[in-house]
């Protein structure tokens, strides 16, 4: 197994425990508030500050930091990289505290207006409260880079794993321990996400401590100076993908509150594929990427390396897509049917994430064609790109959202994303021919045949028991068993194709 691939499954494996820690959280929040206004309200506020967590943090500084580390790491030595580090995250703070600083004092204002109706002055509240945990997290983001720059992946993938421990405890001691409810068990919940953050912050930062290296004093001003370069088109660009999402979430709590922890439960379950396997392969791929980007000699180990990633993605990405499509309603029932979240807001939810299902390819395609712009140092085009597929969400969103509710904001939604994705692709290829695809039609035959086993193993095993088992009962079969049978079905035929892949 080579190493990237070896690399893409410990990260997606360690990232799978993250995922079911993260399910564990939302399954018990989905249990104590539903879909309800105030469960609502502090999904809504918690938006903001993983948008900076996006913005900042997983989005566009740390595509900028990666190939800047990365040039200098085989330049200058590790000792370098350790000093642009520390300035790097010595700005950014600054920057952050600023933000948090003024965001929370706005909402803390916007809680004592009178004129500001309790719709709008609950998600306030509880901004003022989660506001600062992007410092933490964003901190975080960058170190978790570095750490990708020296081959370490597993402490990074793992560090989500500590939001979500220290958000289910601080739901379980709330309400089983100090017996509170409401918006002083969600006071406690917004408690215990600043102390995720704090955790998110202090775990890789020892894993880069444990490395032991030293850094050599240098400030690396010019290194700052190219960080700057790349970092503000990517900062539009990505302000563009978080201002679309916005857009969203504040035209769905309009519509309805109670839209927003529709959309949230429907997305969380999307996310799972995209961020245990498609942001992995991003992940493992893109300082290889930007390392050939930058010697000219290794043009064709870089267009091996471009092909490589898509087409496991795509691997990964269409039968994660249609099994979720085939299961919707299981998984929902299994996930998040317990306690007040009941039947009928598992029906609200399930249209919404069979629209959903149609994202995962386009949203993992995506974000590694954006990855192939920043290893490029291109961060113009996917701002162009960007600002395409921002209006075509905001048009679409407002003719739909009309006539169609809630899914007609999921189905804008959908179409932008895969317009954007097939922009992109079209931008790359027109700018490097090394990037067009080159996909056998032998792998992709593979691939359908394992689809078609995905589609009969899960429809055959749930007619065989749908007569003598409950519904719930024939839910937890078709996760626990008819699942996992059509995954092996689906390996078992399309695996000679990594295999050929591989060898290619």
């Amino acid at each position: 197994m080579s190493s990237k691939l070896r690399n893409i499954f410990l990260v997606s494996g360690s990232t799978v425990i993250s995922r079911i820690s993260g399910f564990a959280r939302d399954a018990l929040f989905a249990s104590m508030f539903g879909i309800s206004d105030m469960g609502s309200a502090f999904l809504f506020a918690f938006t903001i500050p993983n948008l900076f967590r996006r913005l900042l943090g997983e989005g566009a500084l740390s595509s900028a930091v990666i190939p800047v580390l990365s040039k200098l790491h085989m330049t200058r030595g590790p000792a370098a990289v350790l000093s642009l580090l520390r300035t790097v995250i010595a700005k950014l703070l600054v920057v952050l505290t600023a933000i948090s600083a003024v965001g929370c004092s706005l909402s803390y204002l916007a809680t004592k207006c009178s004129f500001v109706t309790e719709k709008w002055a609950l998600p306030a509240h509880f901004l003022v409260l989660l506001l600062p945990y992007m410092i933490f997290v964003c901190v975080a983001a960058i170190i978790s880079a570095s750490l990708n720059v020296f081959g370490r992946f597993l402490a990074a993938s793992l560090n989500a794993i500590w939001l979500n421990l220290c958000m289910i405890a601080s739901m379980v001691i709330g309400k089983f321990a100090l017996s509170i409810s409401g918006i002083e068990l969600l006071n406690c919940l917004s408690f215990g996400v600043i102390l995720g953050g704090i955790v998110q912050c202090l775990v890789p930062l020892w894993a880069l401590k444990r490395l032991g290296i030293k850094g050599d004093g240098s400030p690396y001003d010019a290194e700052i100076g190219e960080v700057l370069r790349l970092f503000w088109p990517g900062f539009f660009g990505a302000a563009i993908a978080q201002i679309n999402m916005l857009i969203s979430r504040n035209l769905s709590y309009v519509y309805c509150v109670s839209a927003i922890s529709v959309l949230y439960f429907a997305n969380r379950v999307v996310e799972l594929p995209l961020g245990v396997f498609g942001i992995a392969v991003a992940t493992v791929i893109f300082p290889d990427m930007s390392k050939l980007a930058a010697d000219k000699r290794s043009q064709d180990d870089l267009s091996h390396t471009f092909n490589h990633g898509i087409f496991i993605l795509l691997w990964i990405l269409l039968p994660s897509a249609v099994g979720l499509f085939l299961i919707r309603r299981e998984l929902l029932s299994v996930f998040f049917e317990w306690g007040i979240f009941g039947a009928g807001d598992t029906a609200k939810t399930i249209p919404i994430l069979a629209i959903y299902c149609f994202t995962i390819p386009f949203l993992g395609i995506s974000n590694f064609l954006i990855r192939s712009f920043h290893a490029l140092k291109d961060m113009k085009t996917p701002v162009k790109v960007g600002l395409y597929a921002l209006a075509i969400n905001f048009v679409l969103t407002i003719a739909l959202m009309g006539s169609f509710g809630v899914e007609g904001i999921a189905a804008a939604t959908t179409l932008s994303i895969g317009m954007q994705t097939v922009m992109l692709y079209h931008k790359l290829c027109a700018k490097n021919s090394l990037f067009c695809l080159k996909i056998s039609s032998n792998k992709l035959i593979r691939m359908v045949l394992g689809l078609l086993i995905v589609c009969l193993c899960i429809k055959f095993g749930q007619s065989t028991t749908a007569n003598w088992l409950s519904r719930k009962q024939q839910d937890f079969c078709t996760i626990l068993i008819y699942v996992p049978i059509a995954a092996m079905g689906y390996i078992l035929v399309s695996i000679f194709s990594i295999k050929s892949c591989k060898r290619s």
